[in-house]
């Protein structure tokens, strides 16, 4: 990927950064049984980029995915998973631009910024009550280090806006689906969902979100009505 900005006015400069990544991925998938089934996809990550003149980074990182499915009974369901993997810095925020927005703010890019590195891990349930009840239940937790983020600072008499990325950011999500068809006119499906998301470094900032929807849907022949909340 090559990606060019052109800066002018008060503050005239040509940004060109070029970046590349090689893959090396391993998938596996191994069968025990109709109940049980597992997926590994191991590997590596090797990114390249370089900003005009400023020297070639090159920096390994690991790339992993997993997931376990068990099935007790017949349509029903759980998957175990988690996966390892990054984020590359874009022009947008990796740069020597330096801009003076007005007589109090400059807005300034930053060339020291780390890739950020991705953790995930998920639960699911799904479940299948004699064609009238589905239920599907997720469990989702991400923890990204070397986050990305607005920073900024007072430099003499004028506010900076910059870009770090000593900060995590992690959050935390539980889905409840469920749907029910109890004739083949009627159906209903209702979605919960609850949110925690987590900044435990610089900022100590926190937030709590949940969402509920609630839809029915009645077919009479070529015609569907469907209500909504």
């Amino acid at each position: 990927n090559i990606t060019s900005s052109l800066y002018s006015g008060d503050y005239a400069s040509w940004q060109h950064l070029w970046q590349g990544e090689t893959l090396l991925q391993l998938d596996y998938t191994h069968v025990f049984n109709e109940k049980l089934m597992l997926m590994l996809s191991p590997g590596g990550s090797l990114l390249n980029y370089k900003l005009h003149n400023t020297d070639l980074q090159s920096l390994w990182n690991i790339r992993f995915n997993a997931a376990m499915r068990y099935a007790p009974l017949q349509k029903h369901s759980v998957i175990l998973g988690g996966a390892i993997g990054n984020n590359q810095p874009s022009l947008s925020y990796l740069n020597t631009a330096n801009q003076t927005i007005d007589l109090y703010q400059i807005k300034r890019g930053n060339l020291y910024l780390d890739n950020t590195k991705i953790y995930t891990a998920l639960a699911i349930y799904e479940g299948n009550f004699h064609r009238l009840l589905n239920i599907q239940c997720k469990l989702t937790y991400t923890k990204n280090v070397n986050n990305i983020y607005n920073h900024y600072y007072v430099e003499g008499d004028k506010l900076v806006s910059s870009y770090a990325s000593d900060d995590s950011f992690q959050s935390l999500s539980a889905d409840l689906a469920i749907s029910s068809r109890f004739s083949d006119n009627l159906r209903t499906n209702i979605y919960l969902k609850y949110g925690y998301m987590d900044v435990p470094g610089v900022s100590g900032l926190n937030r709590n979100n949940c969402s509920v929807s609630f839809d029915i849907n009645y077919f009479i022949r070529s015609f569907a009505l469907n209500a909504h909340v």
